[in-house]
């Protein structure tokens, strides 16, 4: 069945793209695009749902606000994780888009495309490398006169402005704030933001589960991640929890949701030599307010490693995947540490990381 609804996707994906090139023409505009600081409205479509990839796109609409302060800054988004960017200053309006189902995502076409807004500029904030036909498809029916995206093969179907993605890895959100050229505006404010972890309900939780630590201060441990490939030997994090209470004192707090991810985060505490304590099963909202009274905190390359850098926490990122330089943070408050295979020595690089951002010492990327 999966491979038949593969098969099906390609086809009609293919017979959208026909569609398009037999309708639409390319229309690629001279010139730079309007002044930001003129223009009275615009739209962001950003529709990945993963956590990660919600929060990497801030930074650009942040960067949009400084540009356009009188402007409407609307934000078409996937409506699982509404609430990481809810109360964000730097958006007016968050317009829903839900593709888990046909008929939500018909309304929001619509909802778009005839709902009397009318947009002067469109950004399609999408990854650099891979063509996203639904972000293009939605971008070009928000109707702007000016739309903004990457060089991405079909994408010149769809924008009025085409921006050059870098030619080698480049880290992410540098790579977004790149749509801004196109604008004649450049920004390295790469800082990330969310509104998560705020309410009560949340910061009673993590006042809870860090009540038994001294001060009230712990290494948070985030031992999951969504690709397996992406999951450091939960026994290696327990050595490196270890050794970061040898080093700074802290004692560590592992997070976990679901029953796989309190397996490993068992077997973190099991091999931590008392240096580690489970937390209770912890909510995205939960989560995120123990990020933001962590001293530390310490995460897979996932989707809660760059909610830990938007709550302005320590945080130690961990690859086994050489992903660092697109994926990792070039902010004082981040290390990467990357692991190669059998590297013998990742939990105390990992110490020495957590013990090195701790005291302020220089250094974003530690490798083999």
């Amino acid at each position: 069945m999966n491979s038949f609804l593969k098969r099906l996707e390609r086809f009609l994906r293919g017979l959208l793209i026909g569609l398009a090139r037999l309708i639409l023409r390319p229309r690629q505009l001279p010139g730079p695009a309007p002044r930001l600081d003129q223009v009275r409205s615009i739209v962001v479509v950003r529709l990945d749902p993963r956590v990660g990839n919600v929060l990497l796109t801030v930074p650009l609409l942040r960067a949009l606000r400084q540009a356009a302060p009188n402007a409407q800054i609307d934000w078409i988004i996937s409506a699982r994780h509404l609430d990481l960017v809810r109360d964000l200053k730097c958006v007016d309006r968050l317009v829903c888009f839900d593709r888990r189902t046909l008929w939500k995502a018909a309304r929001s076409f619509l909802a778009v495309a005839f709902g009397g807004r009318k947009y002067e500029v469109a950004i399609e904030a999408s990854h650099y490398d891979a063509f996203s036909m639904t972000s293009s498809v939605v971008a070009r029916l928000t109707r702007a006169p000016v739309r903004v995206g990457f060089r991405r093969g079909e994408a010149d179907l769809f924008y009025t402005h085409l921006v050059e993605p870098p030619a080698g890895v480049t880290q992410d959100v540098r790579v977004r704030l790149r749509l801004l050229g196109a604008f004649g505006v450049e920004s390295s404010d790469e800082q990330l933001e969310t509104s998560a972890g705020k309410s009560e309900a949340a910061l009673d939780f993590a006042r809870s589960a860090l009540s038994s630590f001294e001060g009230g201060r712990a290494c948070v441990v985030n031992p999951g991640a969504r690709k397996p490939d992406r999951r450091f030997p939960p026994e290696e994090y327990g050595a490196a929890c270890h050794l970061i209470k040898e080093k700074t004192g802290l004692r560590s707090l592992v997070v976990w949701a679901g029953d796989a991810e309190r397996q490993l985060a068992e077997r973190v505490v099991a091999s931590s030599q008392g240096a580690a304590s489970l937390a209770p099963p912890t909510d995205l909202q939960q989560l995120a307010a123990l990020m933001r009274q962590a001293a530390l905190c310490l995460s897979n390359d996932t989707g809660p490693m760059h909610l830990s850098v938007a709550c302005g926490a320590p945080t130690v990122g961990v690859f086994t995947v050489a992903a660092a330089d697109r994926w990792g943070h070039l902010l004082p408050s981040f290390r990467a540490v990357e692991i190669g295979a059998g590297d013998s020595s990742s939990a105390a690089r990992i110490a020495d990381s957590a013990a090195s951002l701790l005291t302020g010492a220089a250094g974003n990327v530690a490798r083999n």
